[in-house]
């Protein structure tokens, strides 16, 4: 199906890390809370990888006698500096695993690699806007890739998410 993702803006900056959960933590995709103790695999993005304000000149960093910001976009002193828009992602192990599963899928068909997953967090709601027979080529690939998914019962969740 290849997913074509139109995002409000571009990234100039992307945190993939994971951590412990140290308290329940919501899932951004199946809505699922992932326990304490658990991994979560967690994103952050933001548009600007400098103060936008900086960059522009119209900033609240200290000025020189002539008037002009003493700082450069690198070393910004704004008080409260401006990088853009920004966004933070959250996923339990199972959806991880998962969205995996659907880039495989994709890649195989031919996708290139920016069209091979699913927006985040919008993952159901595009498996769903391709249709259950589309579909189906993911689940086949997540019980190949990660036989657990479906021995937990996560891809019949998923499906009835998704469905």
């Amino acid at each position: 199906m290849c997913f074509v993702n139109d995002y409000d803006y571009s990234v100039a900056v992307q945190n993939d890390f994971t951590y412990t959960a140290e308290k329940p933590v919501r899932c951004d995709e199946c809505h699922r809370m992932i326990p304490i103790g658990e991994k979560v695999f967690h994103i952050d993005q933001q548009e600007y990888d400098e103060c936008k304000a900086c960059l522009d000149g119209d900033c609240e960093c200290p000025r020189d006698a002539d008037g002009c910001p003493t700082c450069d976009a690198s070393d910004c002193q704004c008080e409260e500096p401006n990088f853009g828009e920004t966004f933070s992602y959250d996923c339990c192990k199972d959806c991880r695993k998962f969205r995996q599963a659907i880039r495989s899928a994709e890649t195989k068909a031919g996708c290139a690699s920016d069209e091979s997953e699913p927006a985040l967090p919008a993952m159901c709601e595009q498996i769903n806007d391709g249709g259950q027979d589309e579909a189906l080529k993911y689940w086949r690939e997540a019980k190949r890739m990660f036989p657990e998914l479906l021995a937990s019962g996560y891809l019949r969740f998923i499906w009835h998410r998704c469905f």
